[in-house]
């Protein structure tokens, strides 16, 4: 079971809908330049990602007071868990 905790103070999270794609690009990219140097990501690809997600499921964003998206994490590889009785 999951438990809910609250963003801390300045922090609203919310799921990502279809129309989040240019902002989530754009941090994107901001990313990529800073650790990469340039961009690695075009836009035309994110959206084939997301077109086979369920954004209300699949991603979460976080953004400030002021409306500014500061984080996107979408799980687009999921890892499924499971156990079984050896014994059985």
């Amino acid at each position: 079971m999951h438990k809910k905790v609250a963003p801390p103070p300045g922090f609203h999270i919310r799921t990502a809908t279809m129309a989040d794609l240019p902002a989530v690009f754009g941090l994107a990219t901001e990313a990529e330049t800073a650790e990469l140097g340039a961009p690695d990501t075009v836009i035309e690809d994110l959206q084939e990602e997301w077109d086979a997600l369920d954004l209300a499921a699949d991603a979460v964003l976080a953004h400030g007071d002021d409306g500014n998206l500061l984080s996107a994490d979408i799980w687009v590889h999921k890892i499924l868990r499971a156990a079984a009785d050896p014994t059985e």
